[in-house]
């Protein structure tokens, strides 16, 4: 949609017409900081996607709701598990925190369990988010991917601060990114 802002307009009369239904997928982050076509708002409906919960990921490696269920009760009455429930959820929760909940990694996972062919998937689904992050502003492409390059590095970062003069150098100062 942000390569071909124009389009929402014509979905909205193309959904009028009502012989089909249409998905288009994106931020809208181009759109809104280019500010120059409307959105159609009254022929949107917003969903919100966000990658597979542990719980979902469960699911999709055929855990039934019953043993979800006798795990949830467990953690909230803080009670241990029958110890080969436990086991396998504990093997299943390493594997998420491997493959993470990304569709397409998890879809994959289940497919072959072929740790290089998941991380592939990752690796270009981490390459893709560091090219939408930075085209929206030439000026400032190379600072926004070397923000973005460093988000892993701070996470492990103690006091959870951003240290600006890692980005420009020495003289860096937080105004410089305002």
């Amino acid at each position: 949609m942000q390569q071909y802002p124009e389009l929402l307009t014509l979905l909205k009369f193309l959904r009028k017409e009502g012989r089909f239904r249409y998905v288009a997928s994106g931020s809208l982050l181009g759109i809104t900081l280019k500010k120059s076509t409307s959105i159609p708002l009254s022929s949107i409906e917003i969903v919100r996607m966000y990658q597979l919960d542990f719980e979902e990921f469960l699911i999709a490696n055929s855990i039934d709701s019953t043993v979800i269920e006798y795990r949830r009760e467990c953690l909230i009455t803080e009670r241990s598990p029958i110890s080969s429930i436990h086991e396998r959820l504990l093997d299943l929760f390493k594997k998420y925190l491997l493959v993470g909940g990304m569709p397409d990694a998890v879809h994959e996972f289940l497919e072959s369990q072929n740790i290089v062919k998941i991380r592939d998937i990752q690796n270009a689904i981490h390459e893709l988010y560091e090219l939408d992050a930075g085209k929206y502003d030439e000026e400032h492409r190379l600072k926004i991917k070397r923000i973005y390059e460093m988000i892993p590095s701070n996470m492990e970062n103690k006091k959870k601060r951003l240290f600006f003069n890692a980005i420009e150098g020495k003289k860096a100062r937080a105004s410089n990114f305002l």
